[in-house]
């Protein structure tokens, strides 16, 4: 009777691991696919989104010129581009 119990045991510890090997297959599979699919998003949505991110920054700094010229009377254009950005701080 201990044979038989042992083999039982044996028996299901082999599928155990046959089960835990095809999960491990399934996980690796899963985790490429999202992986593929998270690089893809990605290229979208930089691929829509970015020309409206330029256009915005692009939009700030001509304000920014346009208030500086503004308010030194258009006798002179900022120094240095550097100067835009210390002002966001």
């Amino acid at each position: 009777m201990g044979i038989h119990k042992e083999s039982i045991s044996k028996s299901l510890l082999e599928q155990a691991e046959k089960q835990r090997n095809n999960m491990k297959v399934i996980q690796r599979s899963r985790a490429e696919k999202f992986e593929s699919e998270r690089e893809d998003l990605k290229a979208q949505i930089k691929r829509i989104e970015e020309p409206s991110i330029k256009q915005t920054m692009l939009d700030e700094r001509r304000k920014w010129i346009k208030k500086f010229m503004e308010m030194h009377e258009f006798s002179n254009v900022p120094n240095k581009a550097a100067d835009f950005y210390k002002q966001k701080d």
